[in-house]
């Protein structure tokens, strides 16, 4: 027979909750240890999740969410919600994903630092080892993202609001007919006789 299933839960909503509304009402501005080791657990905890397995920075990622969660600990409302365990843990998954777009952008920064060495310095690049043909990916990436910010916007077709298909035809047609050199402005503008035409 099945033993009786153990609750793991690292923080308990309910005594969370009452511990904020208390240290509302006192009106002290230190935070109590209570509710600093339940930010601190849910915090740790989040970091452990699934979706944040594999990153090397973790440690900066829980840093960052304890700083928010004690950063924005007085929004919280006891009128508004029961519930500060979801408080928090979003606040410490925002910050987990700022983390994470600020440790992507100084990567791509330095692989396209040493991109640029290489070109200018003519250093080889081997591809045998997994290491450098996961850079070179990484950098093939990183090179067709920079030839598309140099080649700029595509042009929009020339189309304007409120114009019919008839009248985008015929400043199509006007466009492609137009002068091209200051010559054939003034061979248009010339009569039979070679003067120019008065207005």
């Amino acid at each position: 027979m099945a033993g009786k299933r153990v609750s793991h839960n690292y923080v308990n909503n309910k005594e969370f909750y009452e511990e904020i509304v208390k240290w509302r009402a006192s009106g002290q501005e230190k935070i109590p240890d209570k509710i600093a080791l339940a930010i601190m657990r849910i915090c740790e905890n989040l970091a452990r999740s699934g979706r944040f397995a594999g990153y090397t920075w973790k440690q900066e990622m829980i840093s960052d969410a304890i700083l928010a969660c004690i950063q924005f600990c007085r929004n919280f409302n006891p009128e508004k919600s029961q519930n500060p365990f979801a408080f928090y843990t979003q606040i410490a998954y925002n910050a987990f994903v700022a983390r994470i777009k600020t440790e992507k952008e100084k990567l791509n920064t330095h692989l396209e630092y040493r991109r640029q060495l290489e070109i200018l310095y003519d250093i080889p690049t081997e591809t045998d080892d997994d290491e450098n043909s996961k850079y070179n990916a990484i950098n093939a990436r990183n090179k067709s993202y920079m030839d598309n910010i140099a080649k700029g916007p595509k042009k929009a077709p020339f189309y304007r609001k409120g114009y019919s298909k008839a009248q985008r035809e015929k400043l199509e047609a006007a466009k492609k007919n137009k002068p091209k050199t200051i010559e054939d402005f003034l061979a248009d503008g010339e009569d039979e006789n070679g003067s120019m035409e008065k207005s």
